[in-house]
């Protein structure tokens, strides 16, 4: 084995550590494919597969070890679903830059990216349901959250719990799509930094989505809020969570409207840092967070109708 052989396994290795980490962190679990697929840039996908691959024996390796310091018994079923979603957001990731979708748009590929893990997620849900698991879980929740047990003599509860489960399975498909992406930009700019190809890195001032993906964000929000009065079944769902799923796509094209006017007037680090800082604060109080939450995916949806003079996104950035 070359030297440079060597150094590969190793960053391998490293990466798959990293990513252990940060899904075992909980805090930091929405950047846990970062490492993945800054290996999968700088080393090849053979690399990308094996560190994904030790990062789920890592990740099966701590649940037995879990399970067994609490003398839990051994129930292959749920095991396994625990890896099905750290599984099925890899296999998403992997789609995003998979040779199949080369022609496509970023937008449409993580899109696309992001059905894939969703369908793959879908199974968790199905079995915590039927065996009450979820329901359970949920309850727990919102009773530590009101500090009383009363609760569950009152059919209060149900109702809460009833609507909390229909607002998770209308909107899971965010989550995916944010980490998908979150893990595919951060991996990507970290892998090409400081490198020669440092200016193939995503631009978020330059990322523009065609005119034409608004009907879908119409027509979805539509559909969903047809749902809340008329029974559509499993459409309203659906509808939701692509509506969501835009909706995150049209704010990260405000994100990168926010910084062009930042840098279009002048505005030092320290203070898109410290902007930064502000906005993140906002998102954590309720009620104020609305402004951030629907205002940056409007100021995306606005650059349909006005012109805030970014200049044409290249062909390298579109794609």
């Amino acid at each position: 084995m070359t030297q440079q052989e060597k150094r590969a396994w190793i960053d391998v290795g490293i990466a798959a550590l990293i990513a252990t980490f940060l899904l075992q962190s909980r805090l930091f679990a929405l950047f846990f494919l970062a490492p993945l697929q800054s290996i999968r840039i700088r080393r090849g996908r053979v690399a990308f597969w094996y560190a994904a691959a030790s990062m789920l024996a890592f990740v099966a390796g701590l649940k037995l070890v879990q399970l067994t310091r609490l003398g839990i018994g051994f129930d292959a079923a749920f095991f396994f679903l625990d890896l099905f979603v750290p599984i099925s957001l890899c296999l998403g990731l992997w789609l995003i830059d998979a040779p199949v979708l080369a022609g496509h748009k970023r937008e449409y590929r993580l899109i696309a990216a992001t059905a894939l893990g969703s369908v793959g997620v879908l199974p968790v849900f199905g079995v915590l349901a039927s065996a009450e698991v979820l329901t359970e879980v949920v309850q727990a929740q919102i009773v530590m959250l009101a500090g009383g047990s009363e609760l569950l003599n009152s059919g209060v509860i149900d109702e809460i719990v009833t609507t909390a489960i229909t607002a998770l399975y209308g909107s899971f498909s965010l989550g995916i799509a944010l980490v998908l992406g979150a893990g595919w930009y951060l991996g990507t700019v970290l892998a090409l930094r400081g490198t020669e190809r440092v200016e193939d890195a995503p631009s978020l001032v330059r990322f523009r989505t065609e005119p034409r993906l608004i009907w879908a964000f119409l027509v979805s929000w539509a559909i969903a809020l047809i749902g809340f009065y008329v029974d559509i079944g499993l459409l309203r769902p659906v509808a939701t969570n692509i509506g969501l799923v835009l909706a995150l796509i049209y704010a990260v094209q405000g994100v990168g409207i926010i910084q062009f006017l930042m840098a279009r007037f002048g505005l030092g680090r320290g203070a898109r840092i410290g902007i930064g800082i502000a906005a993140f604060f906002v998102v954590l109080i309720p009620g104020l967070n609305l402004v951030v939450v629907f205002g940056v995916p409007g100021l995306g949806l606005a650059e349909l109708w006005v012109n805030f003079g970014r200049t044409e996104t290249n062909s390298k950035e579109r794609k």
